[in-house]
């Protein structure tokens, strides 16, 4: 637009020197815009060839990984195969090996030194099948010619060992554990978090048992028997102090467990309540289960008046009176009745007391406190009938004539 602004100036100018000016400043105005052009041209040029030859990094990265594939990734998945298969071979066959191995032993009866010796021989045996596999697999990439895949190995496997040494005391203790020589041994008893558990199997994880506990199977870490200690147990030990469905009875809670697990024991009132107690502390308490057996004993006082009648008199009256109203009232314990007795207990300091001992049996646990309750309406019921009184305390002045 400029250019025919000018060029149309210049043929309404008249004055010859000035067009001369504007027609040199045009010429060297479109030698310059020529020129831009080629260079804009050339810059095109160059970029539309650049963004021809450019890769995405997608197809980039591809390359690379295929690149590694064809190479160190095939001979790393070579070296990866043979440790595969050696380890396997080896672990299938270990059993094998070692029954072999033991042969005489195992049928011997020294069978407490076969146990001894068994478990270290497993455990080196697993060690010596890794270190081997591992050996194989360096000797493929050896074969392969691979030694940047080898000098890597090597090098990361010997950084793991050294930067580990500190640890080496704790993996001995360990190790002791492990092999069955340390101070916690197979199929014997140890107390963990407060309960008692058997030792089922030891490795870098222990598996501890309480057969009494529902979910009682534990996996605990070598690192945590590192100080604790097992001992031998007797077969009629018991694991733990109930057995879900046991009556229990703990100061004011009377009721049935219904559930016992590693971490919680609820006790059911009669009522339907719910006690919950942590494990531990349900197993130091001095429960009393009353599912193996339990006694109602009580003390029922009579007055110094029935002196010389309470011994050949009141006792066989009390005595014949709670087993009739028992036979009628509960029909069912007959049986369950394992011992009874009422006798002279102690001269009280208002009455004469006699002590009341029934001993069951545990299928009658859910009714003790039942009968408990009934015996002394028996022994009041025995008082009205022959007329035997029951005293108060009392305070008897005696007053100077």
């Amino acid at each position: 637009v400029a250019k025919d602004e000018l060029e149309k100036f210049m043929q309404e100018n008249k004055k010859r020197s000035l067009n001369a000016r504007l027609k040199d400043s045009l010429r060297l105005v479109e030698k310059m815009v020529s020129d831009l052009e080629k260079v804009n041209d050339d810059l095109n040029f160059e970029q539309k060839h650049l963004e021809e030859n450019q890769e995405s990094i997608f197809t980039t990265f591809s390359s690379i990984i295929f690149d590694f594939i064809k190479t160190k990734g095939k001979n790393l998945v070579f070296a990866i195969l043979i440790f595969a298969l050696v380890y396997w071979g080896f672990r299938y066959s270990q059993e094998k090996f070692i029954n072999l191995l033991f042969y005489r032993l195992q049928r011997s009866d020294n069978r407490e030194f076969y146990d001894w010796l068994i478990r270290p021989t497993r455990v080196i045996y697993s060690v010596l099948t890794f270190l081997v596999a591992f050996f194989m697999s360096i000797l493929t990439l050896y074969v392969l010619n691979d030694w940047i895949l080898v000098t890597i190995i090597l090098i990361t496997f010997a950084a793991l060992i050294w930067s580990s040494k500190q640890y080496f005391p704790v993996f001995f203790e360990q190790s002791k554990i492990v092999l069955n020589l340390g101070a916690v041994r197979e199929s014997e008893r140890l107390i963990y978090n407060g309960l008692p558990w058997k030792i089922k199997n030891l490795g870098y994880y222990g598996r501890l048992h309480n057969p009494e506990l529902d979910g009682g199977l534990l996996r605990v870490s070598t690192k945590e028997m590192l100080n604790l200690n097992s001992r031998k147990f007797s077969e009629s030990e018991p694991w733990f102090p109930t057995k879900k469905g046991d009556w229990v009875e703990d100061g004011d809670v009377f009721g049935q467990v219904i559930l016992q697990t590693p971490e919680q024991v609820i006790v059911q009132k009669i009522g339907g309540e719910r006690v919950y107690y942590n494990t531990s502390d349900f197993y130091s308490k001095a429960i009393m289960n009353l599912s193996q057996g339990f006694a109602v004993e009580f003390s029922f006082g009579i007055d110094y008046s029935h002196q010389n009648a309470i011994l050949d008199e009141a006792i066989p009256h009390f005595k014949k009176h709670i087993d009739e109203r028992l036979k009628s009232d509960y029909p069912q314990i007959k049986e369950s009745i394992q011992r009874s007795s009422l006798d002279f207990s102690k001269a009280g300091a208002s009455s004469l007391d006699i002590r009341v001992f029934y001993k069951m049996s545990g299928e009658l646990a859910p009714l003790k406190l039942q009968l408990t309750r009934s015996m002394q309406t028996y022994m009041l019921e025995a008082c009205n009938k022959f007329d035997y009184i029951i005293p108060f305390n009392q305070l008897t002045v005696h007053m100077q004539k």
